[in-house]
């Protein structure tokens, strides 16, 4: 195929700029499509355990097989995504996925194994996505370009979210069975699937990059030594991977904290104005998904004026990941008042948990844009399945457990209210403060990024 590492560029023609805007367009669609799946899930989790008749526990299977599955796909997907035509494999992966969603909600009550299955099988769809596009991307356009291509990405991953979450709250809270929650998406994919058979572009690997040099085959093993040894990748991700510590275990405990808060407050209404909880939490994760869509566009703006010496002359060539630096340390007292307030003053905390993440909101897609800038062409999906797959393991993992074991070691086993609400929340203060030392580790990363360009060009 011609996306393969050993192509001539003389043996095909390069996509024109309009076929590339709509294949990233569609890409991105399909990134927004396993998003909502992954999430649907989480909606109507209890009418699922009811249909299935399982314990909580069994029921928290659903999750831990999909990540497991997920980890999985990154695996492969990053061992075959460098060497093959990744148009074939992402299409390939969305098949399956499309395939196995239809399927699962057609499973009937007395085969719950079966379902499971079928659930975790999705996570090939996400995990695919998430290590394609990105290298991809970086073939359909220059840095400029490109920059703007993976902001779009990023944004339709809250999109996804919270259309998944929306349509499982509407479904759990109406008479509507719960199996028509996995079924929206797959309607929606089936045309998404056909049309992207059509017109996604596979590009010639490191087209943008090369300057005319031939991409050479290179063995997996020298993949993944040829992205460990590049310093600002290893930065990046030991940053990040700090910082998703503390993201997964709010993002899982934070309605609990909240909740907690509102019990040991007694519901005072001089803090909550009389709001309810369902209410709040609503609000919240509006706040959330706005904050990062308005903080994605901030920080890719802010770092291309910023490298363009349109705000400041000095550090242009470490611009983006220097905007994600301070984004992060910005963050921290931030995150601290948020906790810290969530029990005192409403208006602090709904407003920090709005300026914090808007901060922030541009950290990762710059992080990916800066990640490819120095990464080889022959190694980028490599590249994105190790960086995913580290934050899988570091956050989705062990995040929330630590925060849980944490919490019960703090509460000594009470159960009053008090004592349940301030040991999770200095739960969460103690992961916060730990997650900051990402921050050294991003300013690192901007420190030996230019030489890493350099060496990559």
């Amino acid at each position: 195929s011609y996306g393969s590492v050993d192509e001539s560029p003389l043996l095909f023609s390069p996509p024109s700029l309009h076929s590339k805007i709509t294949s990233a367009a569609l890409i991105c669609l399909i990134n927004t499509l396993t998003c909502w799946d992954r999430y649907v899930t989480a909606g109507v989790l209890c009418p699922i355990i009811s249909f299935y008749g399982i314990s909580d526990a069994t029921g928290g299977l659903i999750q831990t097989s999909f990540i497991i599955m997920y980890i999985i796909t990154l695996v492969v997907t990053g061992w075959k995504g460098d060497h093959s035509n990744r148009k074939h494999l992402l299409l390939l992966s969305f098949t399956l996925w499309f395939l196995v969603v239809s399927a699962s909600s057609f499973v009937p009550q007395e085969s719950f194994w079966l379902f499971l299955f079928l659930r975790s099988l999705a996570a090939v769809g996400d995990a695919s996505v998430k290590v394609i596009a990105p290298a991809v991307f970086a073939d359909y356009f220059k840095e400029k370009e490109r920059g703007y291509a993976i902001m779009l990405f990023f944004i339709s991953i809250p999109v996804g979210i919270s259309i998944g979450m929306i349509i499982g709250s509407i479904i759990t809270d109406s008479n509507i069975d719960w199996q028509w929650s996995l079924r929206a998406a797959p309607v929606i994919a089936l045309p998404i699937l056909i049309v992207s058979g059509y017109l996604i572009e596979e590009p010639l690997r490191g087209s943008m990059d090369t300057e005319g040099r031939e991409v050479k085959e290179t063995s997996h093993w020298e993949d993944i030594r040829g992205v460990v040894s590049v310093k600002t990748f290893i930065f990046s991700v030991t940053g990040a991977s700090f910082m998703n510590l503390y993201g997964r275990a709010v993002a899982w405990w934070g309605p609990t904290l909240l909740l907690d808060a509102m019990k040991y407050t007694n519901y005072d209404e001089s803090i909550y104005l009389g709001i309810s909880f369902a209410t709040l939490q609503s609000f919240c994760s509006i706040i959330g998904i706005v904050s990062g869509f308005i903080g994605t566009i901030a920080g890719v703006f802010l770092a291309e004026s910023w490298s363009l010496g349109r705000c400041l002359s000095i550090g242009r060539s470490r611009a983006s990941l220097l905007v994600s630096s301070f984004g992060a340390l910005f963050a921290i007292p931030l995150t601290i008042l948020s906790l810290q307030s969530i029990s005192v003053n409403l208006v602090a905390y709904l407003g920090a948990n709005f300026v914090a993440p808007t901060i922030m909101g541009g950290t990762f897609p710059l992080l990916t844009e800066a990640i490819l800038n120095v990464i080889s062409p022959s190694d980028r999906a490599m590249a994105s399945a190790i960086f995913n797959l580290v934050m899988s393991v570091t956050g989705d993992g062990p995040g929330p457990w630590i925060a849980g074991q944490l919490l019960d070691t703090l509460s000594g086993g009470s159960t009053d209210a008090a004592s349940v609400f301030f040991s999770l929340q200095r739960a969460l203060l103690i992961i916060a403060c730990f997650s900051s030392f990402g921050v050294i580790f991003l300013f690192l990363a901007a420190w030996t990024y230019p030489e890493d360009v350099r060496r990559e060009k």
